[in-house]
């Protein structure tokens, strides 16, 4: 780790101001659901939240995301911040969204080069696996390591493993 502390960024809310698009197509497997309610299930892991099947059809959300992931914008304060801390810290991701679309993202828009790791949905749809992955792999200790993120759930899962937290307000929760 080149004794630098390590920070990880949530995806979804905190460097893409995607949530318009997620709702959107949230909307696509359950057209009644209000944005609080959809909101409201960011409040625990999104994975156990959100219904992955409806009766034996099941629908697949990334297979919406994808195409139109890169269309999201960064929010606009990101680009500088996070090539401001990576002067100081390596830097890492660890999102619900599938670590593919993240990596092309994050190329489009000129950020890849300042993450070392991207633990998408597609390695573990818990948070807290993949942080304790994260922590393993890059010997970084618990309390020498930060996640930003937006929501509640995520907050939780980081403070399970005994990381620290910061709580951005422009995300999917104020």
């Amino acid at each position: 780790m080149n004794g630098k502390k390590l920070v990880i960024f949530d995806f979804d809310g905190v460097i893409a101001d995607s949530f318009e698009a997620v709702y959107t197509i949230s909307q696509l497997e359950s057209p009644e659901i209000t944005r609080e309610q959809y909101i409201a299930k960011f409040e625990g892991n999104i994975n156990q939240t959100h219904p992955i099947t409806q009766g034996k059809k099941t629908f697949d959300f990334f297979s919406h995301w994808e195409p139109v992931v890169n269309q999201q914008t960064v929010f606009n304060h990101m680009p500088q911040a996070i090539s401001k801390i990576a002067k100081q810290y390596d830097l890492a991701i660890v999102s619900s969204t599938t670590t593919e679309p993240i990596r092309k993202f994050l190329n489009a828009h000129k950020l890849q080069s300042y993450f070392d790791h991207i633990l998408g949905n597609d390695v573990d749809h818990s948070k807290i696996v993949k942080i304790n992955m994260l922590l393993e792999k890059t010997k970084a200790e618990p309390t020498a390591t930060i996640m930003i993120t937006d929501t509640l759930g995520d907050l939780n899962e980081a403070r399970a493993t005994g990381i620290y937290t910061i709580a951005v307000t422009w995300g999917f929760h104020p």
